[in-house]
């Protein structure tokens, strides 16, 4: 269908997309595994995207059975990459960014529940081979706070956020460089409050600002799995690489979620929904690009456009073929609305048989459509690497009567794309050690 309104869902190990499906938008978060500089933003949700000025090259030692490349390609005399990633590690001065207007009364007490997730970190994990630069992050995305807004909204993100950046050797100075300022990195960690990005962009202060004809709802390839005292979604399914992952952890009150599954029937309402309204669009730019002149504007076009065949010699046979398919431009019309509406037709058939076939049972399931049809169209629900799964925010999560810097819910996003580097995985698989999730959760408020 022309002027999908909601995005595809690409396969592959750095390209799922979360989308929010809503008619009338096409804005989509794309998850990358690229390089992501060591200074934190003020913006709570920032992802700067950069390349890494060192490559894997050779060398290969072992660490939990898993076999790793060693760059060495600015190993001098007085220099080795090796040496250099046992060193003691380094944890970088604090910073904080723009609290965006939030005012100071939520920010004192987020910036109190961020030090103790801070402390947690530091006491727990001791880097080897690396500095780690971190922020308190209290600061809305992209966004001041407004007051007038806020008053929709049950909570307030914040976050403590961490960069992991590699020791590595200059080969100008045949010196190693520890303090982590020439370094880029995909692997990071961010303990949040109130916020679920990266996986989905469901976060309070947005849903409940938006303008859109419906609520939105998040379509993602990510799988959730039920762990010992939270929830964890792996945002890399595919694999391909066990030292390669990316993932988020959820610590919740009581077993719930700030999120709940939209049923195949929500699903497929919505859908009509989401259809209809693409068919209007596209019967309007069917209408605005082909418009409709005077049959004597046509007859005139008509004419001159065979003179300016004969004049260029083609045969009277290939001109009489050119007369007999010539549209008029009601014709034309008729059959661009008719391509659209075959594909609307086609669509909506499908839904209303499968609502019509399916039982209770099946349509009270959460919806699991084709990735490749998610928001645009419909063939069917399936299971297994082609099909997404889609969420929608739980307002009836939220204690309103908290106030918005509350601790309501708890995210632990740990990434890592640093292919073939042990310093990296290392760290990683050490902060995911340090991490106390019975901790986190005490910090909850109901």
């Amino acid at each position: 269908m022309e002027n999908k309104v909601n995005q595809k869902i690409d396969k592959a190990v750095d390209n799922t997309v979360d989308g929010v499906m809503n008619p009338g938008s096409s804005k989509s978060k794309k998850k990358s595994s690229k390089k992501e500089n060591g200074t934190v933003s003020e913006s709570q949700n920032q992802n700067r995207e950069t390349q890494s000025n060192i490559q894997p090259a050779q060398s290969q030692p072992q660490k939990n059975g898993l076999v790793f490349k060693i760059d060495d390609r600015f190993d001098g005399p007085n220099c080795k990459k090796a040496e250099i990633s046992k060193l003691p590690g380094k944890w970088r001065e604090n910073q904080m960014g723009s609290t965006m207007d939030v005012p100071q009364k939520y920010v004192t007490k987020e910036r109190e529940v961020i030090s103790k997730i801070r402390q947690m970190i530091m006491k727990n994990y001791q880097p080897t081979g690396l500095v780690v630069s971190n922020s308190d992050v209290t600061g809305l995305d992209r966004r001041h706070y407004d007051e007038q807004d806020a008053k929709n909204w049950p909570a307030l993100p914040y976050s403590f956020s961490a960069f992991f950046l590699e020791f590595y050797c200059d080969n100008n100075t045949d010196k190693p460089v520890t303090d982590g300022s020439r370094q880029e990195t995909t692997t990071r960690l961010a303990i949040s409050a109130n916020t679920m990005y990266p996986a989905f962009s469901l976060e309070p202060h947005i849903v409940n600002t938006s303008k859109s004809l419906l609520d939105p709802w998040v379509v993602t390839p990510y799988i959730e799995y039920e762990e010992d005292g939270y929830i964890r979604w792996d945002m890399d399914p595919l694999k391909v690489d066990p030292t390669l992952f990316e993932e988020m952890w959820i610590i919740t009150n009581d077993g719930k979620k700030p999120y709940s599954f939209v049923t195949e029937k929500e699903y497929l309402e919505r859908l009509k929904v989401i259809l209809k309204d693409q068919l209007d669009q596209n019967e309007k730019t069917a209408r605005t690009m082909s418009p409709i002149r005077s049959k004597a504007e046509q007859d005139a076009d008509k004419k001159s456009s065979i003179e300016r065949w004969r004049k260029s010699g083609e045969s009277e046979g290939k001109i009489n073929l050119w007369i007999n398919e010539w549209k008029t431009d009601e014709e034309k019309l008729a059959a661009q609305l008719k391509k659209v509406n075959e594909s609307y037709d086609k669509n909506i058939r499908n839904i209303n048989n499968y609502l019509k076939n399916a039982n209770a049972a099946d349509l009270n399931r959460p919806a699991s459509p084709l990735g490749n049809d998610a928001g645009s169209e419909f063939s069917g629900f399936g299971s297994g690497p082609g099909s997404v799964r889609v969420l929608k925010f739980n307002e009836g999560y939220y204690n309103r009567k908290l106030p918005l810097s509350a601790t309501q819910f708890i995210t632990v996003y740990i990434k890592n794309y640093e292919q073939d580097n042990p310093v990296y995985y290392q760290a990683i698989e050490e902060i995911r050690k340090a991490v106390d999730v019975k901790f986190l959760k005490s910090l909850l408020e109901k």
